[in-house]
């Protein structure tokens, strides 16, 4: 059974729900406003259980009565917001319709999706840190999906259409970093370009075999420094493991492309 408490937390718990005013690439707000009230809150941990109270929790749960269900607005420990929805029930899982919006701990958007009757329906976008590169997914009626890469620019957007028809698209095996992040996170600037000013991006493509290893990686646009582009091949190469693409149940190779940003 779910565990409810109410108005446990006084104030920052206030329920903000405007998720249609949330802008890609914009930080959300640091908490909620202070006109609308919550009816209920609940407490769930790392792995999305049932806590009774807000220790040891990871994340809370607000909601409200609207229509047929709740607008539901789902919140880190730390108070930043981390999904907002509509949801004909409150307990997890969520039975969702409509627009869901899911976000990083700094508050930017980090995917965008489309529901009916809990099944995800039409346009689908991962949003890399910058806010603007993105992966987009298309879902068909039957929950199959076409995945693309969108760049920064018009140029850049016939980089990494992957047509592959899958019903998973990877993602990394160890939980809460996401690809970005893990990427971005274990760059080191070359010697040999340490004494250059830059702010550059090399693509890299490669392919997430079924076993979650990465294969055939190679720079499918390049930073203009070759330097560089070794660098992010280095980092690409040495991705722990993912959990692999599936179509009907079955694991599947599938190609990705990651863009790997460098400043100095």
């Amino acid at each position: 059974m779910s565990t409810f408490k109410n108005i446990l937390i006084p104030a920052i718990c206030l329920f903000p729900f405007g998720m249609e005013s949330q802008s890609v690439g914009m930080s959300a707000p640091s908490k909620p406003k202070d006109d609308v009230p919550v009816i209920d809150t609940m407490f769930f941990d790392y792995y999305w259980k049932d806590l009774p109270s807000h220790v040891n929790a990871s994340y809370y749960r607000v909601f409200k009565k609207a229509g047929t269900g709740y607008k539901v607005e789902d919140r880190f420990i730390n108070h930043s917001i981390q999904m907002t929805a509509f949801s004909s029930i409150v307990e997890q899982p969520l039975y969702m319709s409509g627009k869901v919006i899911w976000y990083n701990h700094n508050g930017y958007v980090k995917q965008t999706s489309n529901f009916d009757n809990n099944r995800k329906k039409g346009k689908n976008v991962w949003y890399y840190k910058n806010g603007w590169d993105s992966t987009v997914a298309f879902y068909s009626a039957s929950g199959s999906s076409q995945y693309s890469f969108i760049g920064t620019s018009p140029s850049e957007n016939d980089h990494g259409a992957n047509n592959i028809d899958a019903d998973f698209i990877p993602y990394l095996k160890q939980g809460v970093p996401n690809l970005h992040d893990v990427v971005q996170s274990s760059i080191v600037i070359p010697a040999s370009a340490k004494t250059k000013k830059f702010n550059v991006k090399t693509y890299i493509e490669f392919t997430v075999r079924i076993d979650g290893k990465v294969e055939n990686a190679k720079v499918k646009k390049s930073s203009g420094d070759s330097s560089l582009d070794n660098e992010a091949l280095r980092v690409v190469n040495a991705l722990p493991l993912f959990m692999p693409a599936k179509k009907k149940g079955a694991k599947i190779p599938f190609v990705m492309i990651v863009p790997v940003t460098f400043i100095n």
